[in-house]
């Protein structure tokens, strides 16, 4: 294993710079030219855990079966994931849930290396999924992002959600976040992993303001209220990602403090026919 970020506090931070240089080959196939898959340190993010993976060109994983669900997000390059007999290409943005208990490996038959983030779920409960693989290409999903969040349609706080990827132990989605504008205090029931994918992000959480720069990874745990915003030059785009989606985010009138104040003001919220939260 490439090393282990641990959450032993509220947020945590991976950056980049610092995880690009402890990676190890994947022992299970280390001796055998044509899957070789190099792993990056793993953050564990108390419910669910990520970790980036490289391919080579002309490298494959070996086949193996998806103990609890799994998501995977295209970084850089291409990977070609087969399940039976499904076939998904999964390039830059693009999202691919693996159900638990399906099979499957990924190739780089590419030209370039391939940078994806894998994404797993700690629990193993209920029935696995019908089907084995979803797919959301970001050549689809990109004219399906909504502007309607807390807040978003005032100046200062646009801000774009994705459509969800949802299996039953995970859900999340990328979020498109311009130049200049913020998102509202708010706080989730359930650890979140972040990714910074381009542009620039900062987050305010736990007293502290944390500088996330592409392929970063920011651990908030869950009911630490948070707030992000642009301060670059460039459209910020990053993906979060937490367990199944049972209690909506509470969001706050304004920085409700920490620890969170007696007397912080909550807003009246509600689910919209998309899933998503909408002021009331």
């Amino acid at each position: 294993m490439a090393g282990r970020l641990q959450l032993d506090s509220p947020v945590e931070q991976l950056q980049w710079q610092d995880a690009r240089r402890s990676y190890v080959w994947r022992k299970a196939a280390s001796a055998a030219w044509g899957h070789h898959v190099l792993e990056y340190p793993l953050c564990d993010a108390g419910s669910l855990s990520g970790q980036m993976l490289l391919l080579l060109p002309g490298q494959a994983s070996a086949l193996e079966a998806a103990q609890t669900d799994t998501v995977y997000l295209g970084v850089e390059g291409e990977l070609e994931f087969t399940s039976g007999p499904e076939r998904h290409v999964v390039g830059a943005l693009d999202l691919l849930g693996i159900a638990r208990q399906a099979n499957y490996r990924f190739t780089n038959c590419g030209l370039s290396n391939a940078l994806v983030f894998c994404m797993r779920s700690k629990k193993a409960e209920g029935e696995p999924s019908a089907a084995a693989c979803i797919h959301m290409a970001w050549k689809d999903y990109r004219n399906e992002f909504r502007w309607g969040l807390p807040f978003a349609d005032q100046w200062g706080f646009h801000r774009g959600a994705g459509p969800h990827m949802r299996l039953d132990g995970l859900s999340g989605h990328t979020v498109r976040h311009p130049v200049g504008q913020a998102s509202p205090w708010h706080a989730a029931e359930r650890d979140l992993l972040f990714i910074q994918l381009q542009g620039n992000s900062a987050f305010r959480a736990a007293g502290k303001v944390w500088e996330l720069a592409p392929w970063d990874l920011l651990v908030i745990h869950a009911r630490t209220p948070y707030s992000y915003f642009n301060a670059g030059t460039e459209e910020s785009v990053f993906l979060d990602m937490g367990m199944r989606i049972t209690q909506a985010s509470t969001y706050y009138a304004e920085d409700p403090g920490w620890p969170v104040r007696a007397d912080a003001r909550v807003l009246k919220t509600e689910k919209d026919a998309h899933g998503q939260v909408r002021l009331v």
